[in-house]
């Protein structure tokens, strides 16, 4: 506990030691909450944020704020700007923290607490750079992979073009949409190879 004076006139903490927010939800609203026989009397605290994986200025906006408090008011609230990028990454992590309250008041437990930002972006490739198939076979399968965030449907445009390979003479041309349903990763895509006889 971070003490500014023996006879505390009120206690501030933060409302959650933990929370976690979407990458693309907007500004992370964080509340802190005043107790104690001085809330009668206006006072204030300061709200800071740390990196820990996140960083500042790439994943959200660094924010050190003085938070007021009217005479009477238990509760009051600030915000964080959340930077929405369109990388793929894993969570992220920064702190949000108290310091520095108004004369004769203290700051109590939980007085920081870890904030996880989730990723919201998904990227959508083929599983590899060349696929093999057989004259003789029915069909060939190409395969398509998400990475990222799973939570959402996501949809993809496909279609055949030549290489060494002719439309029409050596495999029948193919297009399409692709959908994945949530928590899907993996898609087929299926060309069919004409089968070659010699006259």
């Amino acid at each position: 506990m971070l003490t500014a004076s023996t006879v505390p006139a009120a206690t501030f903490r933060r409302q959650q030691s933990s929370s976690s927010i979407l990458e693309n939800a907007g500004p992370l609203t964080v509340t802190i909450l005043r107790s104690g026989p001085g809330t009668n009397d206006a006072a204030t605290v300061e709200l800071f944020t740390t990196n820990l994986t996140a960083q500042a200025g790439i994943d959200y906006v660094e924010t050190a704020a003085t938070v007021s408090f009217s005479p009477g008011q238990l509760s009051a609230t600030a915000t964080v700007d959340i930077i929405d990028d369109t990388a793929v990454e894993q969570t992220q992590t920064f702190r949000v923290a108290l310091r520095n309250p108004s004369t004769g008041n203290t700051i109590a437990a939980p007085s920081l607490a870890t904030v996880s930002i989730l990723d919201d972006d998904s990227v959508i490739q083929f599983s590899a750079k060349n696929f093999i198939t057989q004259e003789s076979l029915k069909f060939g399968t190409i395969t398509i992979k998400r990475y990222g965030n799973l939570a959402n449907t996501a949809r993809v445009d496909f279609a055949t073009s030549d290489g060494s390979a002719t439309a029409g003479s050596d495999y029948l041309p193919t297009n399409g949409t692709d959908i994945f349903p949530t928590r899907v990763s993996i898609k087929p895509i299926q060309v069919l190879p004409i089968k070659y006889t010699s006259s």
